[in-house]
């Protein structure tokens, strides 16, 4: 279908025109998940996951949000907090949206939120997912599609549960220690600052892969 065509042709063009303006040789995460936040566990967890991405990589990475859910400003503003440079969280929209984050660097991403899904999981090298519905699983699977490394915080229920439930991770994550920490992310019984660390740690491996195994995109 020629419309299909020209939507990848247009969101891809509009994915390389953000990367760039991304600070160079920084590992690019993801943030997916609900509008509403529904667990009682999911804002500190959001929280907890942000702070130590900042103290562990600080400005290594840049995150990047689709600038409307309360699962992208939990992890995005402690982040941000830490770091405290608008120039390592990225939040795009699409055209007539208004962010309602005030922190952080706003880009336009495509005509409407379909777009800005597909431009957003292509402007990730690892997603991380808190809850989310329908919109969060279209997002996980098109950046899972792209090479991404998605990390549900399955523990909080969601989409992130339902991919966490039928899907392993990746082959480059499966040393003992990396299912350990995969299989964390739907432990309820642990504590939150331990599946923080297990997302840390699975971020770190993803980080220090060789490059032949590297994420695509990353």
């Amino acid at each position: 279908d020629d419309s299909i065509v020209r939507v990848m042709e247009r969101t891809d063009v509009a994915a390389a025109r953000i990367i760039a303006k991304f600070p160079e040789e920084t590992v690019r995460v993801g943030l997916f998940g609900s509008t509403i936040l529904h667990h009682e566990q999911s804002q500190q967890l959001g929280e907890l996951v942000g702070k130590r991405l900042a103290e562990r990589f600080g400005e290594k990475l840049v995150l990047v949000t689709g600038a409307n859910a309360d699962a992208h400003k939990v992890v995005a503003k402690a982040f941000f907090d830490e770091v405290h440079s608008p120039n390592h969280v990225f939040h795009l929209t699409p055209a007539s949206y208004q962010c309602p984050f005030d922190f952080g660097t706003v880009l336009q991403a495509g005509s409407d939120m379909a777009e800005r899904r597909a431009v957003l999981a292509k402007c990730c090298g690892i997603a991380i997912s808190v809850e989310g519905g329908p919109g969060t699983m279209d997002e996980i699977q098109q950046a899972h599609a792209n090479g991404a490394v998605v990390l549900p915080l399955a523990r909080v229920g969601g989409a992130s549960q339902e991919w966490h439930k039928h899907n392993a991770p990746p082959f480059s994550l499966s040393t003992l220690q990396c299912l350990e920490a995969w299989k964390s992310l739907a432990n309820e019984s642990l504590p939150l600052e331990s599946t923080a660390e297990a997302v840390v740690f699975l971020v770190s491996q993803v980080v220090s892969l060789p490059a032949t195994e590297a994420v695509a995109g990353c």
